[in-house]
């Protein structure tokens, strides 16, 4: 390449160059002026054009009640939960500026003296320079008496099915009654709170919750300015079933049997009503417990009942039972006994009253024939005593063979007099 040709080539790429240089210079001009022309745009539309902005749910306040309270004896019963919706108009620049705290709105009861439901206009306040444009509400419902006071009784309405084995009992509440609060001349017409339950098919007693609902006789009341203690209450409805159950005596030591006593109680049986639950449970009434070894012969004694669970009823109201207990089959034989032997584990020095006493047994004829004077002892327990007792006296256990047991056993109870030194 000649130096002819170099130069061309040079003079090309400057001058390329310096166009390119041009056209960006134009297009940062034309950018800058887009910019200040929107810029001017935004300043005048945000000082100048006027918008809407809506703010939601301003409570309105209420001005006045203390004095309303104070001047008539009046209370505010509703109105205290009230809000609206706003629409302030401004301009972009003033409306930025405004927070739904710079809002207020309220009604005046300065001009109430007497009870009744008062339409009230809403009364707004906001921050200069925007205006208000509209209000969901212009005014608001406000509802003035004396609120008084009241207990007012709760009753059931059960729905619900039952076997003709069961009835039914009085439903029933957790509380008697609950405070009903409101305008005086309301409830002056509430005769009771109800509660509705629906307990389905009954076999036994239930308990669940219902809701609280107010009535004036038959109808329903539905005032909203009333207030009620307690929205929800547990209800029992109860069911109760009725059975015949045998009375009963149990036997201290099992020495009594169909083969050598016979029991008799009258009455024999007592009738009972309780929840069935409750009655499933009771087989019998056992009076007392009978200790075998005080009954000496045919003996009668008249028992006072029991006392029954408090859900269930005695519902031939008898009080007492005669108990009878004839002894069959057995006889009695007396035998002196020398065969003492005594417990000592304190080492104390002692002297017996007694060197033998006599011990009454019961027991079949056979079984009787097989006690003798070698097989049969007495046990005297001195580990209770210390010294200086002096003079004492110490229940003694009879022992008898194992083989004869429990077909003979000692009748009353037996005590040696002891000398302590």
């Amino acid at each position: 390449m000649n130096e002819n040709n170099e130069n061309m080539i040079h003079e090309t790429e400057e001058s390329a160059k310096k166009t390119d240089s041009r056209k960006i210079d134009i297009a940062a001009r034309i950018i800058c002026v887009v910019g200040a022309v929107l810029l001017w745009f935004y300043a005048v539309s945000t000082q100048t054009i006027i918008e809407d902005r809506r703010f939601a749910s301003i409570p309105v306040e209420i001005i006045g009640a203390d004095t309303l309270e104070e001047n008539y004896g009046m209370t505010v019963i509703s109105g205290y939960d009230y809000s609206i919706d706003v629409t302030l108009s401004g301009t972009r620049g003033e409306l930025s500026r405004v927070g739904a705290d710079d809002i207020s709105a309220y009604v005046d009861l300065s001009q109430i003296s007497a009870a009744g439901e008062y339409s009230l206009d809403v009364r707004t306040s906001a921050p200069s320079g925007v205006a208000f444009k509209e209000l969901s509400a212009n005014y608001v419902n406000v509802y003035v008496d004396k609120r008084t006071q009241k207990g007012v009784e709760i009753r059931v309405n059960p729905t619900y099915q039952i076997e003709s084995d069961y009835t039914l009992g009085t439903p029933f509440t957790n509380i008697e009654t609950v405070t009903v609060s409101g305008p005086e001349d309301v409830l002056d017409n509430i005769t009771h709170a109800q509660v509705t339950v629906n307990v389905g098919k009954l076999t036994k007693s239930v308990t669940t919750t219902g809701s609280i609902e107010l009535y004036s006789g038959s109808t329903p009341v539905t005032n909203p300015y009333i207030k009620v203690s307690e929205t929800d209450v547990t209800v029992t409805v109860p069911v109760y079933a009725e059975k015949d159950v045998p009375l009963s005596v149990a036997f201290k030591y099992g020495y009594f049997n169909e083969k050598n006593s016979i029991v008799t109680i009258e009455p024999s049986s007592v009738r009972i009503k309780g929840d069935p639950t409750e009655l499933d449970k009771i087989s019998t009434v056992e009076l007392m417990t009978l200790d075998e070894k005080k009954l000496t012969g045919t003996t009668s004694m008249n028992m006072a009942m029991v006392k029954l669970p408090d859900t269930v009823e005695n519902l031939d109201r008898t009080d007492s039972a005669v108990i009878t207990v004839t002894q069959v089959n057995t006889s009695t034989r007396v035998i002196n006994v020398n065969n003492i032997s005594v417990k000592n584990p304190n080492g104390l020095e002692y002297t017996m009253a007694v060197d033998d006493i006599n011990i009454t047994l019961r027991g079949s004829s056979g079984s009787l024939s097989l006690v003798s004077e070698s097989n049969i002892s007495l046990e005297a327990d001195l580990s209770y005593y210390k010294k200086g007792a002096k003079r004492i006296s110490v229940p003694v256990k009879v022992i008898l063979p194992e083989i004869l047991k429990p077909n003979v056993y000692e009748l009353g109870e037996y005590t040696i007099d002891f000398d302590i030194k």
